[in-house]
């Protein structure tokens, strides 16, 4: 009888073993689970816990909507600053900035973009208290934000100590991280951890503004500060010129992750430093994808009310085997964390920068750039031996690829320039901003409404104008969230592919003069095909370039 006990408690403790295993091994043995874990967690933050480049996801900052900050203009209407911005999921929502009436900003025509950089001017020994809310792009409604980032740049202050700059951030910000050599002063409360303060201690040069926020020099790295936000509904960003200066002071700020992701002039990598955090916000964000997913404590789930020795050596097997299998198999629970804690493994449609070592290679680029239409020249091929197809196989995250267009090369954003610069010896380093569109299809009947453009061993056709009336304007009008843009590309017809490489067809007969519907390159059998399929409804796959969205 006491050997039939004792094999019935061994049971029973192997049972209970095992279902405590399954419910402490999973956090520790998910490949990077670390990382699904918030560093909130730690007083100190360690090495292996560091947040990577793709753990601060991108917000795209297209345009600026509405300017009437603080109600000083110069637009009318309604307060406040509006942004047409783009989450890394691709999500349109829009992005308001409110100041509350008396904000002393000198120049109201030059608060909103920047070139590439959101802008708000302050007056000398006054402050900006700025309300960022998000709303849905279509309805306007308040919305819950997908997980983003904003960077602050060039924190500084004039010659003497004259107009110090300063960032207090109040709201729903996770993570916060500086340079490893920061000049920022950095102050969190240890009483109020969602408020948190970035005070300058540079100097300013001339010129340092940053150019590429993904190419610092060490000293532009050293004074920005990158903040991550998870599931915010707003926050405050109070902008502050804390002593006298003669003129006033100019914050920029935008979606990019540069204290994590930039690189130097040379290509290598800029040490961060010290990451701040927000455990309130972590703790609550953390209850809420829990929530989401449905997740339940352990106790909830019954696993752990293990029933005394007494119900027998059933009993023990059962629960034994139940704990076997939470053992081996990945739990539920943690598929919802991992699923929303990682990035997809290749850069997305969207603006990026990339930096390409060239020694003494070309770059290695089969261009797709038709003269004479002022648009950025699109990339066909990356050809083998050249330096980008280097970069791709070094680089597979931010590979580049055919379709991505190149907006900018180096200081330059004037599509003649670019080209200009592709088509000359290449330097040691190249710094190229890429627009990789969005691809989709939309079904068309009728004339196309359009004047398009391309050569005859193109990648499809520009488009050029587009007529009000026809089919593709009636489209942008029921479909506001995907509008197609002059500069945007028509690629495919009915499924098919147009380029030289299938076997394009010169046309024979020329078309009177005036009834050209295309541009000024009309020779071509796909922009052929496409008028003579005016008639009919049929399938045209598009190229959405943000680049083109943001000069419509």
């Amino acid at each position: 009888a006491l050997g039939a006990l004792g094999a019935l408690g061994a049971f029973v403790a192997l049972a209970v073993l095992a279902v405590i295993g399954a419910s402490l091994r999973a956090p520790f043995t998910v490949n990077n689970v670390s990382k699904v874990h918030p560093i909130s967690m730690f007083n100190s933050v360690q090495s292996e816990l560091q947040p990577t480049c793709t753990d601060f996801p991108r917000l795209h900052i297209l345009e600026v909507t509405h300017s009437n900050l603080a109600g000083v203009g110069p637009d009318s209407g309604p307060e406040g600053l509006y942004y047409h911005v783009r989450s890394s999921k691709g999500r349109d929502f829009e992005m308001r900035v409110h100041g509350a009436k008396g904000l002393a900003c000198p120049f109201p025509k030059l608060n909103g973009m920047h070139g590439m950089y959101a802008t708000v001017n302050v007056a000398s020994k006054s402050s900006a208290n700025l309300r960022f809310t998000f709303h849905d792009w279509h309805t306007k409604q308040p919305v819950v934000m997908d997980d983003f980032t904003i960077t602050f740049f060039d924190l500084d202050h004039g010659y003497g100590n004259a107009g110090v700059e300063e960032v207090v951030i109040q709201g729903d910000w996770t993570q916060a991280v500086v340079a490893e050599d920061t000049t920022i002063l950095v102050h969190q409360a240890e009483s109020s951890e969602h408020k948190i303060a970035f005070k300058a201690t540079e100097e300013a040069l001339r010129p340092d503004e940053p150019k590429n926020p993904l190419h610092l020099t060490l000293r532009q790295f050293n004074k920005a500060v990158s903040l991550k936000f998870v599931r915010a509904k707003s926050f405050t960003a109070d902008l502050k010129v804390t002593t006298t200066s003669q003129y006033p002071r100019f914050f920029e700020f935008l979606g990019e992750a540069s204290i994590l992701c930039a690189s130097n002039p040379n290509g290598g990598k800029l040490p961060s430093g010290e990451v701040y955090v927000n455990r309130a916000q972590l703790e609550k964000t953390e209850m809420e994808i829990q929530h989401f997913h449905g997740e339940k404590s352990p106790g909830e789930h019954g696993l752990l009310n293990i029933v005394p020795i007494l119900l027998g050596l059933g009993v023990a097997v059962l629960l034994t085997l139940i704990g076997l299998y939470f053992w081996f198999a990945e739990p539920p629970n943690l598929r919802g964390y991992v699923e929303m804690s990682f990035q997809e493994d290749k850069q997305g449609p969207g603006i990026f920068w990339v930096t390409i070592p060239t020694g003494q290679l070309k770059l290695g680029l089969l261009l797709d750039a038709p003269e004479g239409i002022n648009q950025p020249p699109m990339i066909k091929e990356v050809l083998t031996g050249g330096a980008a197809k280097n970069f791709n196989e070094s680089n597979p995250y931010y590979a580049i690829e055919a379709y991505d267009a190149i907006i900018g090369y180096g200081n330059l954003s004037d599509p003649h320039e670019v080209l200009e610069a592709l088509y000359s010896k290449a330097p040691d380093e190249v710094s190229l901003q890429l627009d990789r569109p969005e691809k989709f299809s939309i079904e068309l009947k009728g004339s196309l409404g359009a004047q398009l453009d391309a050569f005859e061993d193109s990648f499809g056709a520009v488009i050029m104008h587009i007529e009000p009336g026809g089919t593709l304007a009636k489209w942008n009008e029921q479909n506001p969230g995907r509008t197609v843009n002059r500069g945007d590309r028509i690629i495919e017809l009915r499924g098919m592919d147009f380029n030289a490489r299938k076997g394009w067809k010169m046309r024979t007969a020329a078309q009177p003069e005036g009834e050209n519907p295309f541009g000024s390159r009309s020779n071509s059998r796909f922009l052929e095909e496409m008028e003579e399929c005016r008639d009919i409804e049929r399938e045209v796959t598009v190229l959405k370039y943000l680049s083109s969205e943001s000069r419509a």
